[in-house]
């Protein structure tokens, strides 16, 4: 019997998450620091943007 999509879907994802925590448990502190950073720009950009778009309306 095949597996169903959704638990496919599943496996898929915690494989893939778990290759990619242990590639990220490996990062020198300077590479995790530079993931950080990013996704805080990100964050502080998306805010910016929601900001200015509420006071244009």
């Amino acid at each position: 019997m095949a597996a169903h999509p959704a638990h496919q879907l599943l496996d898929t994802v915690k494989y893939y998450g778990g290759l990619a925590l242990a590639r990220y448990r490996k990062l020198h502190l300077f590479g995790k620091l530079f993931i950080w950073l990013v996704i805080l720009f990100y964050i502080c950009i998306g805010g910016a943007q929601s900001l200015l778009h509420a006071r244009t309306q």
